[in-house]
């Protein structure tokens, strides 16, 4: 089954993405994105797990990743 959402917070990659293309528009760097979806949707303040996938929903565009193996996954980044 894909991961296409942040679990704790039920919230889509795919609805992101505007929010995304926006800020990248604007001028923004993938750091200041994540902090700003982060403050917006919770999303990555939960269990964490949701981090990497969020990180590469901004790099690549892409709203739908293969699970990430369990024990590969960097602990969360941020308080």
């Amino acid at each position: 089954m894909p991961v296409d959402r942040c679990i704790c917070h039920d919230t889509t990659f795919a609805a992101m993405r505007p929010f995304i293309i926006e800020l990248r528009e604007r001028g923004h760097d993938d750091d200041t994105i994540f902090d700003w979806l982060r403050s917006q949707t919770g999303c990555t303040s939960g269990c964490g797990l949701c981090e990497p996938y969020v990180k590469l929903c901004i790099k690549t565009g892409r709203t739908r990743f293969a699970p990430i193996p369990s024990g590969t996954t960097t602990q969360k980044s941020r308080p």
